[in-house]
């Protein structure tokens, strides 16, 4: 539980691409960010370049008190702190740790979601504008079709959501 006896690691959502923008907006605030990056290899006809890309897209980790959570969520850029039924999701210090020493290996790391959705799923929006919306996923893919089910129509009410922006309620 996030407490105001000594700073713990929060996972904040913000918008996509902006991860490097926003880190370096609320380290100029005093906040202590970290954002994992890793050096990919990218190549193109004519040339090959070294880039820097976040390890967790639209992902960073910022160590907060408790009492900091609601002005660090009204921040430029950033959407949300991730929650999990309510409680916001603590990053311990020995997760930013690993995280770190894994990073600093240089091998290239993949990131996989262990609760991934599956169609059929119930599921609740996170995304701004939408939260708490409930649905059932649709569809398999990452950028799955998200349904809300009017039962007395028999219809359902279609929007693609990313797959990071849901949250599964149960299994379907």
């Amino acid at each position: 539980m996030l407490n105001n006896i000594r700073p713990q690691w929060v996972a904040v959502y913000v918008y996509p691409r902006h991860e490097k923008a926003v880190a370096k907006e609320l380290e100029l605030k005093g906040y202590e960010v970290y954002l994992p990056l890793q050096r990919l290899l990218r190549e193109w006809h004519d040339r090959r370049v070294w880039k820097e890309f976040p390890l967790f897209t639209s992902y960073l980790f910022v160590r907060i008190y408790a009492n900091q959570l609601f002005t660090l969520e009204h921040e430029k850029g950033v959407s949300f702190a991730i929650r999990f039924n309510d409680t916001v999701g603590i990053v311990s210090d020995e997760e930013i740790y690993a995280i770190r020493k894994l990073i600093a290996a240089g091998n290239e790391l993949h990131v996989k979601n262990i609760n991934s959705l599956k169609k059929g799923s119930k599921v609740r929006v996170l995304k701004k504008g939408y939260e708490n919306v409930e649905g059932v996923l649709i569809t398999d893919n990452k950028d799955g079709n998200f349904g809300v089910k009017i039962e007395a129509l028999s219809v359902i009410l279609q929007m693609t959501v990313e797959e990071d922006m849901l949250e599964n309620i149960t299994e379907g």
